[in-house]
C-alpha cells in the first residue's frame, strides 16, 4: 500500500524537526595534522530541542572540540573513500562526550574545501 510504513521502517523526522533540533556551528578554518588547512560549515544535529539549546550555550567549547579534533587528522585521512563519514564519526564521539541533555545524532559538512 503506498505511503504506509511497516514495522521495520523507522519513523523519518520531518525537516522542521530537524531544525529545531539542529544547531548552525558555521563556517570554521583551521590547520589539519601536517601542513594542510580546512575549511568547512559544520552543522550538528541533537535528539531533542533541549539538546540544540545546550549546543548553543556550548558554542564555544564545541568549536573548541572540533578544532582538536582536526588538528589530528591529516589531508590524507580525509582523502580516503571513507574519510569525511570517519571524520563524522570521530566528532559525534567527541562531541558526545560533553553532553548532558542528550546526544548528538548525526554531523553535516557542507562546502568543505581542503589545501
Amino acid at each position: 500500500m503506498l505511503g504506509s510504513k511497516s514495522a521495520d521502517e523507522p519513523d523519518v523526522p520531518t525537516a522542521t524537526e530537524l531544525l529545531d533540533s539542529q544547531f548552525d556551528i558555521g563556517k570554521m578554518t583551521t590547520n589539519l595534522a601536517g601542513s594542510s588547512l580546512i575549511q568547512a560549515t559544520i552543522s550538528v544535529q541533537g535528539d531533542s530541542k533541549k539538546m540544540k539549546t545546550e549546543l548553543e550555550e556550548r558554542k564555544v567549547q564545541v568549536r573548541d572540540i572540533i578544532n582538536s579534533v582536526l588538528h589530528q587528522t591529516t589531508q590524507a585521512d580525509l582523502e580516503k573513500a571513507d574519510g569525511i563519514e570517519l571524520l563524522k564519526v570521530k566528532l559525534m564521539g567527541e562531541l558526545n562526550k560533553v553532553m548532558l541533555e542528550g546526544k548528538v545524532t548525526n554531523l553535516y559538512i557542507s562546502d568543505i574545501v581542503v589545501q
